[in-house]
C-alpha cells in the first residue's frame, strides 16, 4: 500500500498532514492555547531549577532596542 501511494505521489511526501495541521492551528481557539501556556508557565514556578531556566531563556532571547529607521534625506543630485 505504501509503495502504491509513493508511486502515485511520484516519490514526494504527502502534503495532507502539513495542510491539516495548519488548518487545525487556524481553527483552534486561541483561548485554549493561552490556557495551555498558562499551565506550562505555572509548572515553571514550581521547578527547583527555575532560575537556571530563566537564565537560559534570557541568554538565547537577547532583545536589543528597537531599530529606528533614519528619516529620508535628499539625494545628492
Amino acid at each position: 500500500m505504501a509503495n502504491r501511494l509513493n508511486r502515485l505521489l511520484h516519490g514526494k511526501n504527502s502534503k495532507l498532514c502539513y495542510y491539516l495541521r495548519s488548518f487545525l492551528r487556524y481553527i483552534f481557539p486561541r483561548r485554549l492555547l493561552q490556557a495551555r501556556l498558562d499551565r506550562v508557565l505555572a509548572r515553571l514556578d514550581r521547578r527547583p531549577d527555575r532560575e537556571y531556566i530563566l537564565d537560559r531563556v534570557a541568554y538565547y532571547n537577547k532583545l536589543t532596542p528597537a531599530f529606528q529607521i533614519p528619516p529620508p534625506t535628499a539625494c545628492g543630485r
